[in-house]
């Protein structure tokens, strides 16, 4: 039979290696709980530095979303006012077409949905209003304006009749 004092070392030993293994436990589950704080901490500061970005970035997607919306309607207006060039149309473009379309693409672009509301891709497309709208007073003042008279334009653009 053991005798007391080796009952009481195994015991001794057992309960060391009991202690040694709760405080191992113990510290594993400390050193990831100030990890994981610590990574929270470093995330909630990042973000807290980075909202201004995050903002400008919510607010320009909301603009363009809006911008987006203005652009269909004003391109809406253009496309309603440029019926009078449509191929398919029989009516013949004369001078007076050509005066009253320039009119109303005038009246559209300086409106409030008009050529600001242009996307920088319609560049080319809005090149012939920068040329008209260039030109016009030239003209007008060196009488051209009045000698356009007579302009017929066949929806064929390919000839054209003075």
């Amino acid at each position: 039979m053991p005798d007391l004092n080796e009952i009481l070392n195994v015991l001794s030993v057992a309960l060391l290696a009991l202690i040694g293994y709760v405080i191992y436990l113990f510290r594993t589950a400390t050193t990831k709980a100030v990890e994981k704080s610590a990574e929270e901490g470093a995330k909630a500061a990042i973000k807290q530095l980075q909202w201004p970005a995050e903002l400008a970035r919510d607010l320009q997607k909301a603009r363009g979303v809006e911008r987006q919306e203005l652009r269909y309607k004003s391109y809406g207006e253009l496309w309603k006012e440029l019926r009078p060039l449509a191929i398919y149309d029989v009516a013949k473009i004369d001078r007076k077409t050509v005066g009253q379309l320039f009119s109303r693409l005038s009246d559209w672009y300086f409106s409030e949905w008009g050529g600001l509301l242009l996307t920088p891709q319609a560049g080319e497309f809005a090149l012939p209003f920068r040329i008209f709208f260039g030109l016009r007073p030239g003209f007008r003042r060196t009488g051209m304006w009045t000698d356009l008279k007579g302009l017929t334009v066949s929806k064929n653009l390919s000839s054209a009749k003075c």
